[in-house]
Formats: C-alpha cells, sequence, structure tokens
C-alpha cells in the first residue's frame, strides 16, 4: 500500500504548532540564508512591533534560466504592500525570505494542506485579508 505525502503545507503546519516562539521563519531544503539573516530580520521585526511579517530579497542559484538573479528581478514588486497588490501580483514574497509573527499566521488559518503550489501566496493574501500589516 502506498500513502501520498502530505506536502511543503502540512509538513510547515506541524512546525508551526510545535513551535515555541514568537517568530516563525521558513527554510526549505533547496533554500540557503546567508549568516546574518534571521538576524537582521528580527531586529526590524522587534523595531518595528506593528509589523506582521517581513520579506526580503533573496539571490536565485541552480536554474540556468535565473541564476546569477534575484528573486525581485525576475517576480518584481512594486509599490505598497496591500490585500489588492497581492492579488494583482504586484507583490511577490519569496518563502525563504519572510520572517512571520507565529500568532498571526494562525490567526489567518496556517498553511491551506490542499494546495500543492501557490501555498504561500495563499497564506500572505488571507494575513493581509485580516488586517495583517507588513
Amino acid at each position: 500500500m502506498s500513502q501520498e505525502k502530505p506536502g511543503p503545507s502540512a509538513a510547515r503546519n506541524v512546525a508551526i504548532r510545535r513551535a515555541q516562539g514568537e517568530l516563525l521563519a521558513f527554510l526549505d531544503s533547496d533554500d540557503t540564508w546567508l549568516p546574518d539573516y534571521l538576524f537582521e530580520q528580527t531586529k526590524l521585526l522587534k523595531a518595528f512591533s506593528s509589523l506582521d511579517l517581513i520579506y526580503c530579497d533573496a539571490f536565485l542559484v541552480g536554474d540556468p534560466a535565473s541564476a546569477g538573479k534575484t528573486f525581485m528581478q525576475v517576480c518584481s514588486s512594486s509599490g505598497p504592500v496591500t490585500l489588492e497588490s497581492f492579488l494583482t501580483e504586484k507583490t511577490q514574497v519569496p518563502t525563504a525570505g519572510t520572517v512571520a509573527r507565529r500568532q498571526r499566521v494562525i490567526a489567518a488559518g496556517l498553511f491551506d494542506e490542499r494546495f500543492r503550489c501557490a501555498e504561500d501566496h495563499d497564506l500572505w493574501l488571507r494575513i493581509a485579508y485580516h488586517g495583517g500589516s507588513r
């Protein structure tokens, strides 16, 4: 008998439910953070308590078509981060470049386990819809 793997949303949700800290950072097996990444992101979230999540750009490697470019060069973001900018895809958020307040992610309903792709975009949409600030 074979069993389907539950996918990235289910794995992330297990980790979120077990986490004990205030902040969440996401790192998949094919991602790498620079040495000061978490320090800088958490410093900003501590300095700006009204922010529910922050994100940064990322260097792309591996795929020859995008290697040497940044995430924002391939999937640009422009203007203020709003529900509308998420809906119209003017805001693009790299999951591995995101640090979020755990309670905001839980309040938004966690990652939707039915999705195998764009599950992160769906979550950011729901956070924005429920009034999350970035």
